[in-house]
């Protein structure tokens, strides 16, 4: 077999994928994820097409590829990666302090085969991906090194205020191209050991769980509602913006469908888990409510959205409880919650403790002209935005 060929930087192009690249790119990826959950390639690629048909995706998802300009459709593509177009977000100017509706992208699934990596083609890529994004003469867009040959227009895209990324490689994105600037790594965890800590009270009764799709719509409308009211009060300080990916049922449900799909496949005799509870009778709008969903790879139950009120302490250690006993019966080790404020008078709820994460770190890149990148504040940071990781598969070092 003849050596793999390592053509230039500079002759290289982003496009998305055809069909027969993107089934080659998740050949490329299984033996590196599909293989680590214990799937095999026809279970993994069965779960990739059909996540890529739900409606977090659809439309919304396109996978791309790094090829030479002279042959864009070849399978022998240097790198491959995913975005998704991110529904219900928004961003607040210091000029304009109102939330307004912009267009965002998440990025995933950044790989680079083994024999082509250090060499910086992932790298590359994600350069390439920042101008794919950005509108034409952003400001914060760095010049390629070295300047491409050639590019191949690409429609619908180029109109991106910010992107995000979730890394595993510490803070390694900070520095490619204008760089996903690290932000918000702190979470939450407490510990689910003893058998009767998880037991929900007697007085938790009045929780009313989650467990069907059509549930999260009106609860999700009226957290939503409630977030663009509460940012309209609150503006940013001057100089300062935010940014925010407002949960929806479709990015609320996709880590549902990842973890019952892991379920069903390896045939797990575990009980279907609720997506959450919600804390009835409520004076507020929405009322009090946890969403969560089930990492078996992780041995974790994931926190997605929390919310409740800062002056009732209780209402929290309720959520909290029952987030602890549904992991207890789904054989999970531990709950965790990311960038949400559980501290009262100190002391983290129900005995949880606050880290510091070293994997999954948000990052953002931000290409609005009317904010410096620095002065950009993500707000809503939690889990449910999550639709992939990028990883150590996509240094070149």
């Amino acid at each position: 077999m003849s050596a793999p060929a390592f053509p230039p930087l500079e002759s290289l192009v982003l496009v998305p994928a055809t069909p027969g690249q993107v089934h080659q790119s998740l050949k490329n990826s299984h033996p590196h994820w599909g293989a680590a959950e214990k799937y095999t390639f026809e279970q993994y690629l069965d779960r990739e097409v059909s996540l890529a048909e739900k409606e977090h995706a659809g439309e919304n998802f396109t996978t791309w590829v790094l090829v030479p300009h002279t042959d864009p459709q070849t399978l022998s593509f240097l790198a491959s990666c995913e975005t998704y177009r991110r529904p219900s977000t928004h961003i607040q100017l210091p000029s304009s302090p109102s939330p307004t509706p912009v267009t965002a992208y998440g990025i995933a699934s950044v790989f680079c085969p083994p024999a082509l990596r250090r060499r910086g083609y992932a790298q590359r890529m994600l350069e390439l991906l920042h101008y794919r994004l950005a509108p034409p003469g952003s400001p914060h867009l760095v010049p390629l090194s070295p300047p491409p040959e050639r590019d191949v227009p690409v429609k619908g895209f180029g109109d991106a205020a910010f992107s995000v990324l979730y890394s595993d490689v510490g803070r390694y994105y900070e520095r490619v191209g204008q760089g996903w600037r690290t932000t918000g790594e702190r979470e939450v965890v407490w510990d689910v050991e003893d058998p009767s800590e998880s037991e929900p009270d007697k007085e938790d009764a009045d929780l009313e769980l989650v467990t069907s799709p059509e549930a999260l719509e009106p609860l999700l409308e009226a957290d939503h509602a409630a977030l663009l009211a509460s940012l309209s009060a609150n503006p940013p300080p001057p100089g300062s913006a935010r940014c925010a990916i407002l949960p929806t049922p479709p990015l609320a449900l996709y880590l549902l469908h990842r973890s019952t799909h892991y379920r069903q496949a390896l045939l797990l005799s575990l009980p279907v888990p609720p997506l959450g509870a919600i804390l009835r009778p409520s004076s507020t709008t929405p009322p009090p409510f946890i969403l969560f969903h089930p990492s078996y790879s992780e041995h974790t139950l994931i926190i997605l959205r929390l919310r409740f009120s800062h002056f009732n302490p209780a209402e929290l250690a309720r959520l909290v409880r029952l987030a602890k006993h549904v992991a207890r019966a789904q054989g999970l080790g531990r709950v965790t919650a990311w960038n949400v404020d559980l501290q009262v008078e100190g002391e983290v709820v129900e005995g949880g403790r606050l880290e510091n994460r070293t994997v999954h770190l948000p990052g953002i890149a931000w290409y609005h002209p009317g904010a410096e990148p620095r002065d950009v504040e993500w707000v809503v940071n939690e889990r449910y935005v999550v639709l992939g990781w990028v990883g150590s598969e996509a240094r070149d070092e």
